[in-house]
């Protein structure tokens, strides 16, 4: 599922990582808008960041910026990259609102990830690849 555009945008996580933000979030529109609900800190990390990735849940077709419940927990699409739907794109980590942390697959990746060979190993079983972005 690889693009022009997702190779370029692992270009730029490689070539300046510390101007570079990702994370997982309950919903985006198609627009690009992405609504982060009570985490507003990510919208801080979206704005100092020259590109920023965001994962979610879902994608809808309503403007999250034109509703009046979701548009003060939304970030505008102005800082946002990249978006791929992945359902479950935190795990092992919790989503608040949507889902809990899975403690013992952290526990596990913590112990598998501090060799090289036990991270590929626990990403290849652990990790499904997203095919979805826009």
């Amino acid at each position: 599922c690889p693009s022009a555009a997702s190779a370029r945008l692992a270009t730029t996580v490689l070539e300046e990582p510390k101007y570079f933000a990702i994370f997982h979030a309950p919903i985006a529109d198609h627009l690009g808008n992405v609504y982060l609900g009570r985490q507003q800190e990510l919208k801080l990390l979206a704005h100092v960041s020259q590109k920023t990735l965001v994962t979610v849940e879902e994608i809808t077709n309503a403007d999250l910026l034109r509703d009046p419940s979701t548009a003060p927990a939304t970030l505008s699409s102005f800082y946002v990259s990249a978006i791929a739907k992945a359902a479950y794109g935190s795990r092992p980590f919790n989503l608040p609102n949507h889902y809990e942390a899975k403690l013992q697959e952290i526990q596990r990746y913590a112990a598998a990830a501090k060799t090289e060979e036990g991270f590929s190993a626990w990403l290849s079983e652990y990790a499904k690849p997203v095919c979805s972005v826009t």
